[in-house]
């Protein structure tokens, strides 16, 4: 019997730990307990079946490359090599890589896809349609009472309440969720719709495996409705994604894309007003600065002919002095009276043409400008209108209620339930109430 030290037989078991090509680029498949991410972003956990369990770590460089986020029970595979540990005589796994059962086959076909739709031209930017800007139908199609429906209505009734909002729930994980979800895109494109909001929340590679379907992405790119994706988080990408008219990086951010902002429009026509009475007080100032510029010029051209025609005259009379013939001089006065009288008359009729076309431009200019800032009202008294049309207590004076569900409007009456306490507002009445029934009309 040989006798050895602990020491020694760790040292040994090392040993041959680093010469066994067995123990390295293993797949180990078992189930994850135990799973810890420290602040360094190493991981740490263990790997067990039925009978045995077995320390493992995955280091920094490689969690960021995880596709998913490992928790307790996931059934995995763990990719990497063993490694003896001698001063505490432990082992561990070392994994480079770790996938969900099944996980690894969904990715790649994933990329064979995207691959395959991408070489059709399916994801070029030519085909993409334009987002429109004032839509007056949104469709929504979401999951059933989903935080990302929830997101998308809050957002568009808080930013654009001039649109109508139609919710289309769907089933957006499983196994029939592409066909459910191809089956309503199809029945939307049907009706006048402007936009399509497809959202989604957060969730693993496999849950938002639908939205990677060949058929749904041909649908979404053969829809004559622009079609806005906002599924899962930032990181996450689908094929959905890439087929879509606008890929946005959350449902709250397909809602912003598609829905301007009234606030911001208000004060853009704020702006366009101020710009136009800006515009028009330059341009009168300007033609009122020409006005006074061609007085000058016409004043100065009026006394530099007086002031010409004088200077003849008495060069005229003093020749004739020097001559002393008076026959001339009387010719002469005559001549000068007539010159008097034609250059009297050309000057009042020159000064009476110039006042005319000053006069007839003032005219024109100024009722340009009062045409102009009629049709500025006019447009502001019609937004004006429209806006007033929005205003909740015109509908209550008319006699109609509205209904609140914990301070927010319940504008779809099917997300009620028995028992729920609302609130219903009415011409000059608040009526605290509790659903005894829902019934909806499924005519409308």
């Amino acid at each position: 019997m040989k006798k050895v030290s602990v020491s020694d037989l760790v040292k040994y078991l090392k040993h041959i730990n680093e010469k066994d090509s067995n123990l390295f680029n293993l797949s180990i498949s078992g189930e994850l307990s135990n799973v810890k991410v420290y602040p360094s972003k190493h991981m740490y956990f263990d790997l067990k079946d039925d009978n045995s369990k077995i320390s493992g770590i995955m280091f920094a460089q490689n969690t960021k490359s995880l596709m998913f986020k490992p928790q307790d029970g996931d059934k995995v595979k763990v990719i990497g090599s063993v490694k003896v540990y001698q001063n505490n005589a432990t082992f561990q796994v070392i994994a480079n890589k770790i996938e969900k059962d099944g996980f690894g086959e969904l990715y790649v076909q994933f990329e064979k896809n995207k691959a395959e739709l991408k070489k059709a031209g399916y994801f070029l930017e030519e085909h993409k349609k334009a987002i429109p800007i004032f839509p007056n139908k949104i469709a929504i199609i979401a999951g059933h009472n989903s935080a990302a429906l929830k997101d998308v209505l809050t957002t568009l009734n808080s930013r654009y309440k001039l649109s109508q909002l139609v919710v289309f729930e769907s089933a957006v994980q499983g196994k029939d969720a592409p066909k459910k979800l191809i089956n309503t895109i199809e029945t939307i494109n049907k009706y006048q719709f402007d936009v399509i909001i497809l959202a989604r929340g957060g969730g693993s590679f496999e849950d938002l495996n639908a939205f990677n379907d060949v058929s749904l992405a041909m649908c979404i790119f053969n829809s004559k409705i622009p079609i806005v994706t906002g599924i899962g988080h930032e990181t996450d990408y689908t094929i959905a994604d890439f087929v879509s008219d606008y890929r946005a990086l959350t449902p709250t951010a397909a809602a912003i894309k598609v829905s301007p902002n009234t606030s911001d429009l208000n004060n853009q026509l704020i702006r366009y007003q101020n710009n136009l009475k800006t515009s028009f007080e330059n341009i009168i100032n300007i033609n009122y600065q020409r006005l006074d510029n061609d007085y000058v010029l016409l004043k100065s051209t009026f006394n530099n002919k007086i002031i010409n025609l004088k200077n003849y005259l008495s060069d005229k009379k003093l020749k004739l002095e020097k001559n002393n013939i008076k026959y001339k001089l009387q010719r002469y006065k005559q001549k000068i009276y007539e010159y008097q009288l034609i250059l009297s008359n050309s000057l009042k009729f020159e000064l009476s043409t110039k006042n005319q076309i000053l006069s007839n431009n003032y005219d024109k200019l100024n009722k340009s400008f009062e045409n102009k800032l009629k049709t500025t009202k006019q447009q502001l008294n019609e937004n004006i209108i429209r806006l007033n049309l929005l205003d909740p207590n015109l509908v209550i004076s008319k006699g109609y209620a509205i209904v609140y569900q914990d301070n927010k409007l319940v504008k779809d009456y099917s997300l009620l339930n028995k028992g729920d306490d609302i609130n219903i507002i009415g011409n000059k009445a608040k009526i605290n109430a509790k659903v005894e029934e829902v019934t909806i009309n499924e005519n409308k």
